[in-house]
């Protein structure tokens, strides 16, 4: 040892003799110094063991046959690593150890290492790779490149399939076109794995036009689809122009066309170059409107291709899926001929467009050219969908084309247009369309024109009286629809004008035009009726023998279900109504038995037995809570009586005595008012209920009094403590008295809020749905 020889910085005063074949070596791995060292990251001592030690020493493996290096990449001390690849050192190494040690680096992520030089099998560092490899530059097998034992995958295929854009780059730059466009065992090219993983960048790298003019129609059919499915349309468009026809007419596996691929994409992911009109090339010039951004599309003509199944067309396709900016492109550029023609359902695009409720579709596809050119057929078709989807303006336009065959055609279920409208709610009948100025809805305008035919025909005595009964009548008569449906009385007036000829009709339940106007509470109109007419129509019985007042003492059918207001304002709703029927009608249909042996009376109190039982059990409620508030206001004005502040003499004092006074007494008649509730035989199981009991409606009014009494009582206490002292307490304690009133006041708008809400915003049971 000579200690005047200095070592490095990180290993001061020390430097090693290092024995020959003899030495020491690690009893279980083999490790000798140089392998220990390596390992445990020792980078002053492994640079002086490499100068002292010959190169085949470095290049001894432990018993394990890993070398020192090996052991320092696995450990991932990275510049003991580049200490041990030396030139020297790599020109003994066996291509073995380099082999492992290549693989272990990259593992680990260790790519400043120096690559192998393109075209011979030495290392070369002064050739660098992109910035995203940095100085990797590799040398790329040809036949006999390297594949996975499973899917036949090369070092491309692995990139593309992992979105490796700057990996895949270099690759394309060193690779024959020959070698990018070998297919895996699963006939698989990278552009395929790439376009399947979205990414997109790739694709575009590897569809080159060097690429694409040696690649196989096969693969750029398959690449095409690919592209189309994931939305990537500017690969597609560079493919397209390299086989247009062909592609034009291909198909996926599923059967399905470009075309029919691009009709089913929603409109927001269009955004495409587009096929130039009447050539096979694309024109990235010709711009589609502002709603689908670029696209216009070539579309053939008799030799357009079907979809196999129900032979849709593009057209019927878009129209289906709702794609309108496809279709009103599509529009533009087919002959109206193309445009309606037929799948194997017989179904139109408009029709599909209707059933699937696509309505400015629909407007687009009716057309006035187009309607021209449609067969009575689809037009009587179209009619019928339109007016079951509510699309009521697409309707008024198909029935100005041909209004006397529509107004008396029949759907499937031999319904007229009629039977359909009288059937719809109000509501939707009377909905208006955007930018509409008349005061009708669309529905309502529809119902007027066809009726107004039927005026028309009527009067000019070309339509006969049987006819306007098979029109009005079959399969039943609309306006007994038109008042079941709950309609406004603009519809119902319409049809009141053929009321004579429907007066000795009635309905599967036996029930004429008056018993309907009293079941459904509609007497506005029974009183329009001819007294003639009106009094044999109002002693008429139905098939169960009950007459008109025994269905007006039904329960309202907007009350059979959750109406939203209480049991008391439903009952008192109810029974205002059955009074009111009562003067409408002779005196003896009051006392008339139906064949259940009931009078109007006892259907009316069997209708609303259920509204009497909740009326009960709201008493009951509110008078257990009365009472326990009533009992500690009395509690409390006892106890205050008792235990009088301040000065006997004081102003205050009486003040004090007599509002005590009134809290404890009315209180305790509260209290009593409500236990009367409990006592009352009208509260019996057995009895009918109409209304709350009245102490109901004396004990609250007793038990306010009595809360604002005891209020007033603390105010007038706080002025006797204080009189003396500090008045300036009192004075505050008054406003705060008064604040318990304000909050009561406005919850107590609350009570009446049941009445205030039926009155203006729930239906009237007189006057219908549209109220």
């Amino acid at each position: 040892m000579n200690p005047d020889v200095a070592g490095p910085s990180d290993v001061p005063n020390i430097k090693f003799k290092i024995p020959g074949d003899d030495e020491i070596t690690n009893s279980v791995y083999g490790d000798r110094a140089l392998h220990v060292a390596a390992n445990a990251g020792n980078t002053g001592f492994v640079e002086e063991l490499v100068k002292l030690m010959r190169p085949e020493d470095v290049l001894i493996r432990n018993s394990e046959k890993m070398l020192p290096v090996h052991l320092a990449a696995l450990s991932f001390h990275h510049r003991i690593v580049q200490l041990l690849c030396s030139d020297h050192l790599l020109d003994k190494m066996a291509y073995e150890d380099i082999e492992n040690l290549f693989f272990m680096t990259i593992s680990n992520n260790m790519f400043g290492l120096r690559a192998w030089k393109e075209g011979s099998d030495s290392m070369n560092p002064d050739v660098a790779g992109p910035s995203d490899v940095p100085n990797i530059k590799f040398k790329i097998p040809g036949d006999d490149e390297i594949t996975n034992s499973v899917y036949g995958d090369r070092a491309l295929h692995v990139a593309a399939n992992a979105g490796n854009t700057g990996f895949v780059e270099e690759l394309v730059k060193l690779m024959r076109p020959e070698d990018v466009l070998i297919r895996n065992s699963e006939k698989m090219l990278p552009v395929h794995l790439a376009a399947l993983s979205f990414h997109h960048r790739i694709v575009q790298l590897l569809c080159s036009d060097h690429l694409l003019d040696k690649m196989a129609y096969e693969d750029i059919e398959n690449l095409f689809f690919m592209t189309i499915s994931n939305n990537m349309f500017d690969v597609a468009i560079t493919l397209f122009e390299k086989h247009p026809r062909e592609l034009t007419f291909a198909r996926d596996e599923e059967e399905l066309t470009s075309l029919h691929m691009l009709a089913r994409k929603p409109y927001e992911v269009l955004g495409l170059r587009a096929w130039k009109e009447g050539s096979d090339s694309m024109n990235p010039d010709v711009a589609g409107p502002s709603d689908v951004p670029n696209i216009k599309f070539k579309i053939p003509g008799d030799d357009e291709i079907t979809n196999s199944v129900y032979g849709d067309r593009a057209l019927h396709v878009a129209a289906n899926a709702g794609n309108t900016g496809f279709v009103e492109e599509l529009v533009k550029l087919m002959r109206p001929e193309d445009v309606l023609i037929r799948n194997s359902e017989k179904m139109l695009p408009v029709h599909l467009a209707a059933l699937s409720f696509h309505h400015r579709i629909v407007q687009l596809l009716c057309s006035d050219h187009l309607l021209d050119k449609m067969a009575y057929e689809d037009i009587e078709n179209l009619f019928f969908m339109t007016i079951s989807n509510n699309m009521f303006d697409v309707a008024i336009t198909l029935f100005e084309k041909h209004p006397r065959e529509l107004t008396f055609a029949r759907d499937e279920e031999e319904l007229t247009s009629l039977h359909m409208l009288a059937r719809k709610p109000y509501e939707v009948l009377g909905r208006k369309i955007h930018g509409d100025t008349e005061t009708e809805g669309t529905g309502i305008q529809l119902l007027y024109k066809i009726w107004n035919v039927v005026k028309y025909l009527t009067d000019a005595k070309k339509l006969k009286i049987d006819d306007i009964l098979a029109l009005t009548t079959q399969p039943s008569v609309v306006l007994f629809d038109a008042i079941e449906s709950g309609n406004g009385a603009l519809v119902i007036s319409c049809f009141m004008d053929i009321s004579a000829i429907l007066m000795t009709l009635k309905d599967s339940n036996g029930r004429n035009l008056v018993h309907l106007f009293f079941l459904y509470r509609r007497l506005e109109f029974f009183k329009e009726l001819l007294n003639e007419r009106k009094q044999k129509l109002l002693r008429a019985v139905d098939n169960e023998g009950n007459n008109v007042l025994h269905l007006a003492a039904l329960l309202a059918p907007q009350f059979k279900s959750f109406s939203g207001l209480s049991a008391k304002i439903q009952m008192k709703k109810e029974l205002s109504w059955f009074q009111y029927a009562e003067t409408e009608v002779p005196d003896e249909l009051k006392s008339m038995r139906n064949k259940n042996g009931k009078t109007p009376i006892d259907v009316f109190y069997d209708e609303h037995n259920q509204l009497s039982k909740d009326i009960k059990e709201s008493a009951k409620g509110i008078a257990d809570s009365g009472m326990v508030v009533a009992t500690l206001v009395a509690s409390v004005a006892f106890a205050a009586a008792l235990t009088v502040p301040g000065d006997k003499g004081n102003a205050w004092f009486i003040v004090f005595i007599v509002t005590n006074a009134i809290a404890l007494f009315t209180s305790s008649a509260s209290i009593l008012s409500f236990l009367t509730n409990f006592t009352s035989s009208r509260f019996a199981d057995t009895e009918f209920v109409i209304s709350l009991h009245p102490s109901l409606t004396f004990g609250p009014e007793l038990l306010i009094i009595s809360v604002a009494a005891m209020v007033v009582a603390f105010i007038a206490a706080s002025f006797l403590i204080f009189d003396c002292t500090t008045k300036w307490v009192s004075y505050g304690v008054t406003p705060m008295g008064i604040f318990p009133l304000l909050v009561f006041i406005l919850f107590q708008s609350k009570f009446f809020d049941d009445s205030y809400w039926s009155k203006y915003y729930r239906p009237d049971p007189k006057l219908g749905r549209e109220t």
